[in-house]
C-alpha cells in the first residue's frame, strides 16, 4: 500500500494511462473492455509464443487486473518497461515506429514542449520524424540479421491473431551525452528548429514519487466469460484468475534482478538471461531499448470501418493510414523497420 508511484500521461489518441513503478521496471497501463477481453483470449498463444521465442521483442505482461470504484470498472495491466535495465541510463530520444506516414505520424510542438522527466524525455517522435532524421538502428552485421529475424517471428505472430497498430518502440541513450538539466532550455531536434522549455520545477522522478493519494486493492479478472476454448485450460473457475505462468515457464519470464548482475561485468546486457530488447550500437555510442508495444488492437468491423471511411470516401492512400488489415499493416510495419536495422 505505501509503494511510490510515478504517472505518466500519454501522448497517444487512445488516452491511456501509465503509471511506472519507483525503480522503472514495471508499469501500468489502463486498457479497454475490448482489449482486455482479448488479452485473455490470446493468452495461451501468448505465452507460448515467448516459450518459443526468448529473445522475443513483444511487451513482457505479468498481469491483468481491475478495481472497482462504486459502479466503474477500471482495467489495467501489468507490464515490465522497455526502457528498464540494472544500470538505469537516460532515454534522450524515443520513437514509435508504425510503419505509416500519415500526417499524424510526427511529433507536433506540443509534443516537443513537454518536460523531460529526469529517466527519459517526455517527446515520443515518430515514423516521419524518423525518416525526417534519416533514423537507423546500428548493431553490426551479425546483431542485426538475428534481431530482424527475431522481429518478423514477432510480427507474423502478431499478423496471426489478426492484430493491428503495434508499434517498434526505440529508445536511445546516447553516451556521454549531458542529461537535460532543471530551468534549463533543451533541444530535441538537430534540424535547427528549437522547442526550448524552462521547467518551472524540478522534473519528477522514478526515485523520489509522491505515494499514491490512496491505496487501491487489486484484483485479478477472475471471471472466465469470452475466454477461448484453445486457453481455456488456464483458467480454474474455482479459483481467481491472473495472467502468472505455469510453473515451468518461471525461466520465461525471469528477471533480471534475480540474477544478480554485476555491473562490472564484461558481459553486455543482452547477452545476460532475462535481459531483452537492450542493444549496443557498432560503435558503442548509443544503447537502443526496443519493444514491440499496443499489440491488443484486432481488425474488427469498427477497424474496417475506419479504414473504408479513409481510404475510400477520404481517398487516402493505405501508405498514410494508420488502420489497415493485418497481413498489409504487417508487411508495410517489416518494409519500414527492417531496412533501418543496420
Amino acid at each position: 500500500a505505501n509503494q511510490k508511484f510515478l504517472e505518466f500521461i500519454s501522448n497517444s489518441r487512445s488516452g491511456a494511462f501509465f503509471f511506472y513503478s519507483a525503480n522503472g521496471r514495471f508499469m501500468i497501463k489502463t486498457i479497454s473492455k475490448a482489449e482486455c477481453d482479448f488479452m485473455r483470449q490470446s493468452l495461451k498463444k501468448y505465452y507460448h509464443h515467448l516459450k518459443k521465442n526468448r529473445k522475443s521483442l513483444v511487451a513482457k505482461v505479468y498481469g491483468l487486473h481491475r478495481v472497482k470504484i462504486g459502479g466503474m470498472s477500471l482495467k489495467f495491466l501489468i507490464m515490465e518497461s522497455i526502457f528498464y535495465s540494472e544500470a538505469p541510463r537516460y532515454i534522450h530520444t524515443i520513437f514509435d515506429l508504425k510503419g505509416s506516414r500519415g500526417v499524424t505520424r510526427m511529433a507536433t510542438a506540443k509534443d516537443f514542449s513537454r518536460a523531460p522527466t529526469e529517466n527519459f524525455t517526455s517527446t515520443v517522435l515518430k515514423d516521419n520524424d524518423f525518416v525526417d532524421r534519416k533514423g537507423e538502428i546500428r548493431l553490426g552485421k551479425e546483431k542485426s540479421e538475428e534481431l530482424k529475424k527475431q522481429l518478423t517471428a514477432d510480427i507474423h505472430f502478431l499478423q496471426k491473431l489478426k492484430v493491428i497498430d503495434y508499434s517498434l518502440l526505440v529508445g536511445m541513450h546516447f553516451v556521454g551525452k549531458p542529461v537535460p538539466e532543471d530551468g534549463k532550455p533543451y533541444t530535441l531536434r538537430p534540424d535547427g528548429v528549437e522547442y526550448k522549455k524552462h521547467c518551472a520545477q524540478k522534473p519528477p522522478s522514478m526515485a523520489n514519487a509522491s505515494p499514491s493519494s490512496s491505496a487501491l486493492p487489486l484484483s485479478p479478472v477472475a471471471t472466465t466469460k469470452n475466454i477461448s476454448p484453445e486457453a481455456s485450460d488456464i483458467f480454474d473457475d474455482s479459483k481467481s484468475v491472473s495472467l502468472a505462468p505455469p510453473d515451468d515457464s518461471k525461466s520465461v519470464f525471469s528477471s533480471t534482478s534475480s540474477i544478480g548482475i554485476d555491473a562490472s561485468s564484461n558481459l553486455s546486457e543482452e547477452e545476460l538471461p532475462g535481459v531483452r530488447g537492450v542493444f549496443h550500437s557498432e560503435d558503442n555510442k548509443t544503447i537502443y531499448y526496443l519493444g514491440v508495444i499496443d499489440m491488443l488492437i484486432q481488425y474488427g468491423v469498427k477497424k474496417k470501418m475506419e479504414n473504408m471511411f479513409k481510404t475510400s470516401i477520404q481517398g487516402k492512400s493505405e501508405s498514410n493510414v494508420s488502420v489497415i488489415p493485418p497481413d498489409r499493416y504487417a508487411k508495410r510495419f517489416l518494409q519500414f523497420v527492417l531496412p533501418r536495422i543496420l
